[in-house]
């Protein structure tokens, strides 16, 4: 709520713009790279942006937000989307929320960071939204969705690396999980009015999976898979350099078997499988860090020279005819368009 809570609204127009704070934090941030990295033998015409999940939602924002253009030249964005903003009313009915559960306005500069949490926490568990600190689109800092303002342009010189995993939701549910009512409260661009009709075009598009593991599949593309999509699509509309995969690496002996969940790449791209969450959270052991010397080469390779390298096999650019796609595995290979059957599906909805 310190960067992503629009309180003009509330306190008065000092604060209006106060929902995008977060990105003003991390403009300032650039900036002082661009002013500082050569001091430590850097070069502030070859910077990297790069983040997992909430870090490429920033990153894909921060490649649509005018104040930081020119700031970075390349882009990761690992598990994550472009178009989860808020309009300002939603933003303020969020904010009113919060502030209710705080006691009131008068609190906001009185409480302590354990009330100021213990709030957040509770207006988190009553919204109507899986994800409710967001960017707000306030006209001025951002003028429009981020996936909107990549398609008109506004990255087209930034060389872009992104992706997702497989089983993005497997890390929140099992597929009996997935297939519950509960789980529909995570949805971000599907409702109660929507959801059905996509419940059967899934049925009809993977007719041997279970019901579950259907639910597993269309939750995951909800929230990560198509969103990613658009991004190399958008990035490739406009002639811009994009690599695009799918990290389907699984840990048959680990706690999601032959699943690749949400969040089982970062101790790949940072080649850490020996770390207490690696093992803990994955079931990740020494057996793995071959695997790992490959993805963080490659991460490396596109960190310093704007291309994955080959260090996995040859990686084409993403275009919008042939849609290579890396598969990122134990065995790994280029395809052609892997996502042509779910993106018919999401053509109409995102």
């Amino acid at each position: 709520m310190l960067g992503f809570l629009e309180l003009g609204e509330i306190t008065g127009a000092e604060d209006t713009g106060s929902g995008n704070n977060a990105l003003r934090d991390q403009v300032l941030v650039l900036k002082w790279v661009r002013d500082n990295i050569a001091a430590f033998g850097g070069d502030p015409l070859n910077v990297t942006l790069g983040g997992q999940s909430a870090g490429a939602w920033n990153c894909a924002t921060l490649m649509a937000l005018p104040a930081a253009n020119g700031l970075f030249h390349r882009a990761i964005l690992a598990s994550g989307g472009a178009d989860v903003v808020y309009t300002p009313d939603r933003a303020n009915e969020f904010a009113r929320q919060f502030v209710a559960r705080l006691g009131g306005k008068q609190r906001l500069r009185s409480a302590s960071v354990p009330e100021l949490l213990t709030a957040q926490k509770a207006a988190q568990a009553n919204a109507s939204n899986p994800i409710v600190f967001r960017p707000v689109i306030d006209g001025d800092y951002l003028a429009a969705a981020p996936i909107e303002l990549l398609r008109r342009g506004s990255a087209r010189s930034v060389t872009t690396l992104v992706g997702h995993t497989s089983d993005e939701i497997r890390y929140l549910f099992s597929p009996a999980d997935a297939d519950s009512p509960a789980s529909q409260k995570l949805l971000l661009h599907l409702d109660s009015s929507t959801l059905p009709s996509m419940i059967s075009a899934y049925a009809r598009a993977f007719p041997d999976a279970t019901r579950g593991d259907r639910m597993l599949r269309l939750l995951s593309a909800d929230w990560v898979g198509i969103p990613s999509l658009r991004i190399a699509e958008a990035q490739a509309s406009l002639g811009a350099k994009v690599f695009y995969y799918h990290l389907s690496y699984a840990i048959p002996r680990g706690p999601f078997g032959a699943y690749s969940p949400h969040g089982i790449d970062v101790p790949l791209i940072f080649e850490r499988v020996d770390t207490d969450f690696a093992r803990t959270v994955f079931g990740y052991t020494s057996a793995d860090l071959p695997m790992a010397k490959l993805v963080h080469g490659t991460w490396v390779s596109f960190i310093k020279i704007g291309s994955p390298g080959e260090h996995l096999p040859t990686w084409p650019a993403f275009d919008l005819a042939q849609r290579h796609t890396m598969t990122i595995a134990a065995s790994s290979r280029v395809s052609a368009d892997p996502d042509q059957v779910e993106r018919a599906i999401w053509a109409s909805v995102i």
